[in-house]
């Protein structure tokens, strides 16, 4: 039987992590608000952190917004799941019916069709993140399984030669 590698599920949980990480740091106090501001800046290039649209805790709000954070959170529980459920057949299909919804539900929101909710912000992220785990993460562990091998050969070799 091949040894299961849990590269993905691990980092999935470790960025999980960080995005609650970020408000209990910021209510903790002066001594861990560097922490919590460097969580905050990390995550600022990849989301809009407005407050209104975010989770909170303590009275702070989550790294980065309700559909991020859906996206995050579903996409590590998919990678847990990913392990029994099989990769679909045709990725490039799955992957366009899996960001449909959430397409569908931020160009409508933004040239004003239609309001999207809190409610549609999580399903719709859900699916994302649940849908990308699924089809991503056998690849995804492979290949850091080969790069991390790549690079103890190379770290090898290089101490042979000296």
């Amino acid at each position: 039987m091949k040894k299961q590698k849990y590269y993905i599920q691990f980092s999935a949980a470790v960025w999980c992590l960080s995005l609650v990480a970020a408000p209990f740091f910021a209510h903790e106090g002066k001594s861990l608000s560097s922490f919590s501001d460097f969580l905050y800046f990390f995550y600022s290039p990849l989301c809009h952190q407005l407050d209104a649209f975010s989770f909170h805790l303590f009275g702070e709000k989550f790294a980065v917004c309700i559909r991020c954070s859906s996206i995050y959170f579903s996409f590590f529980i998919g990678t847990l799941c990913a392990l029994s459920i099989p990769a679909p057949k045709n990725i490039r299909i799955f992957l366009l019916i899996i960001f449909l919804p959430t397409l569908f539900d931020v160009g409508f929101n933004t040239v004003g069709m239609y309001h999207s909710s809190t409610v549609s912000r999580i399903v719709t992220g859900s699916l994302l993140g649940f849908g990308l785990a699924v089809a991503l993460t056998d690849n995804l562990n492979e290949t850091f399984h080969y790069l991390i091998s790549s690079f103890s050969r190379i770290k090898n070799y290089a101490f042979k030669t000296r």
